[in-house]
């Protein structure tokens, strides 16, 4: 039994592993059909397309690290990823051989521990601080953990290793494919200060070009300015992260699954929306969707966001506190509805989301509620659904139809 030494730089903090499979839609693709070993693979497509414009309205899913020496990366518009890679193999997507192998790499995870926080279908947090005296050094785990997912699936997995799971992440990313990057405590700083500040998660285009006309292009110079200076830069809340951020600092725990800590439904339409009255229906069915989940979990939100994506892949998100924590669809539904007048500028728009976040049980709501109706009529419609059906009833404009599944197909008749 492997045991850590007295000068072990572990001791007495968390050990966090963050797991990051390797392009994993296009590897289990080149793993599944070997004519596409060594080539440039893109997977991705249009939920539905005109005949002979497949490429127009398609998006990159994931490309292969072939397809990526290109240039070639995901949500990049499929017609643009061929225009680069003219040679690569385009192939569709294909959830249940990717669900698959994710059930079989989340198996190796808990071989080692059960403190595991999916991210996505392809990445999950551990928490293995308890694994240590047992399986060795947290390093040893990376590596035992990279084989056995190998043997057991034919895939590669990156893996980061951290005392935070912000450090754990960018390491993960730093040595792709197949890398294991183990960051000490005590030396975050050494490994994060010669990255470019969009290593950091969470800093996007926007924050990079306003740090950019500062001056600041690594991590190193971000941890010139203090925090009221990245808040000057970037508001109160983002502000106060980046500047953190630059330090490696983060004391969020992995958490396994059990209440979401945010509820949220996005939807990509192709071709893109161009008209308000479009767009507020699928803001309706969207907030009625979250809601709905909202309830089923027994929670209330705070927080209400709105996302939205133009035509030309320009991001932006609304985001404002509400009066009170709500699973209500009406106020949620108005509320997102103020939130995209706000901040939509006319575009067409490929991409629309509401999300809900600081969310708490719904027994901690308010003793009086004041909206009683409306929260009435949420449960009898909650109700007649869960018995007939989605599609049986609907409030206001029936825009359900508007929305896929989550396999990408239209949710065209009630759900079996």
């Amino acid at each position: 039994m492997a045991m850590p030494s007295t000068d072990d730089p572990w001791k007495g903090h968390r050990v966090i592993l963050h797991a990051d499979m390797d392009a994993f839609f296009a590897q289990v693709e080149q793993r599944d059909h070997p004519e596409l070993r060594g080539k440039p693979v893109i997977v991705g497509g249009a939920h539905h397309h005109r005949e002979g414009e497949q490429y127009r309205y398609g998006v990159v899913s994931t490309a292969s690290y072939e397809a990526r020496q290109f240039g070639v990366h995901s949500a990049m518009p499929l017609i643009e990823a061929v225009r680069r890679c003219p040679d690569a193999v385009v192939v569709p997507v294909d959830m249940e051989q990717y669900r698959e192998a994710s059930r079989a790499v989340l198996a190796c995870f808990q071989s080692v521990t059960d403190m595991i926080e999916p991210v996505s279908i392809d990445e999950a947090y551990l928490d293995i601080t308890g694994s240590i005296r047992r399986y060795g050094s947290p390093e040893k785990i990376g590596q035992s953990l990279q084989d056995a997912i190998l043997t057991r699936t034919h895939l590669t997995c990156s893996i980061g290793i951290a005392a935070t799971k912000l450090v754990a992440k960018i390491a993960s990313d730093a040595h792709k494919p197949q890398g294991l990057v183990s960051v000490p405590p005590g030396s975050e700083q050494a490994f994060l200060d010669p990255l470019p500040v969009d290593a950091i998660p969470g800093i996007g285009p926007k924050t990079v070009e306003r740090l950019a006309a500062h001056g600041i292009h690594t991590v190193a110079e971000g941890r010139t300015l203090a925090v009221d200076q990245c808040q000057k830069l970037f508001g109160t809340a983002h502000g106060r992260s980046v500047y953190h951020s630059f330090r490696g600092e983060d004391d969020r725990p992995v958490t396994p699954p059990g209440n979401p800590k945010s509820l949220s439904r996005e939807e990509t339409f192709l071709p893109p929306l161009t008209t308000r009255k479009e767009m507020t229906d699928v803001i309706r069915a969207l907030s009625t969707d979250v809601a709905r989940r909202l309830r089923a979990h027994h929670l209330l939100a705070r927080t209400c966001t709105v996302t939205l994506r133009t035509s030309g892949f320009v991001t932006t998100t609304h985001q404002c506190t509400l009066p009170e924590p709500t699973d209500d669809t009406m106020l949620l539904t108005r509320t997102a509805t103020a939130l995209f007048d706000e901040e939509w500028n006319h575009a067409a728009l490929r991409l629309i989301g509401v999300g809900t976040s600081e969310l708490t049980s719904a027994v901690q709501g308010t003793l009086f509620p004041n909206d009683t109706k409306d929260r009435t009529l949420d449960s009898v419609v909650d109700a007649l659904q869960s018995r007939f059906g989605r599609g049986s009833v609907s409030r206001g404009v029936g825009s359900a139809h508007l929305l896929h599944d989550l396999d990408g197909s239209r949710r065209d008749r009630p759900e079996e």
